[in-house]
């Protein structure tokens, strides 16, 4: 069962279930404009078109997607690509949201670019997120609680400095210890 607020949503439509899912390819209409991509939650809610209009662009323009505006999604970068997925995230309200891997995308010093790019936007998405990420760095960072898998194997769930200062398992150890030794990872 998935119990959400108290009800069992296990059986409820996905629209119904009021959980939103961003991923790496953001859940975007590829054959569709940044514009269309922006307005169509909007149109869900049956907002009215002219205020749609209005608030798609303000958010357009927020993350840097202006000049793209009217664009296909399926001819953006994947940096523009993060940031239509995440721009959609202050389209509606919901009370989980999951980030699945989105930087993922990227590689190296433009991931973590990004990353930090939108810190701050993820972690003032109203309701709860989880973020599922490939990345050390990114789950220290972002985490209030990070949950460590091996091979699909539960290792452990702590808090970002109990998992540096009480590691449970070799395998977090080395994960930790390893990055930290490649970063300097700063754990408030």
């Amino acid at each position: 069962s998935i119990i959400l607020d108290g009800k069992d949503i296990t059986n409820l439509k996905t629209k119904d279930r009021n959980v939103r899912l961003v991923y790496d390819d953001g859940g975007l209409i590829r054959k569709r404009t940044v514009k269309f991509n922006l307005e169509y939650p909007l149109k869900l809610k049956k907002i009215d078109k002219d205020e749609r209009r209005q608030i798609a662009y303000e958010i357009a323009k927020k993350y840097g997607l202006e000049p793209f505006y009217k664009e296909h999604t399926f001819r953006l970068f994947e940096p523009e690509i993060i940031s239509l997925a995440l721009a959609r995230t202050e389209l509606t309200e919901v009370g989980v949201t999951l980030i699945d891997n989105v930087f993922a995308l990227l590689n190296g010093v433009e991931r973590r670019d990004t990353f930090n790019k939108y810190l701050e936007t993820i972690r003032n998405i109203k309701g709860a997120v989880m973020f599922a990420t490939d990345s050390v760095e990114e789950a220290l960072s972002f985490g209030d609680r990070v949950v460590v898998l091996n091979s699909s194997f539960h290792q452990q769930t702590d808090t970002p400095y109990n998992l540096k200062s009480n590691p449970l398992t070799l395998s977090v150890d080395e994960l930790v210890n390893k990055l930290e030794s490649a970063v300097k990872i700063r754990v408030l």
